[in-house]
């Protein structure tokens, strides 16, 4: 079941309320996402965020585009 919100991303409210459900604080969380708004909403819920995209974007704790790639970096931050 989805959570419902009335402010979307690039607002804080969908991840903080993920990670409400979870039972998890925002700063033990990696989001990873692949936009700007991604980044705006994971930094302001207070969590990493890992651009996955070819295109560099300010912001983001490091980038990818490999899911290989996600666990050694979700390690590395």
């Amino acid at each position: 079941h989805f959570a419902h919100y009335k402010n979307p991303k690039p607002h804080p409210d969908p991840l903080l309320i993920c990670a409400k459900k979870l039972k998890i604080k925002p700063g033990e969380a990696v989001y990873i996402g692949d936009s700007i708004t991604d980044i705006q909403a994971a930094k302001a819920a207070g969590m990493k965020i890992i651009l996955y995209s070819n295109k560099k974007a300010e912001g983001a704790d490091c980038r990818t585009h490999s899911f290989r790639a996600l666990p050694n970096l979700i390690k590395s931050i």
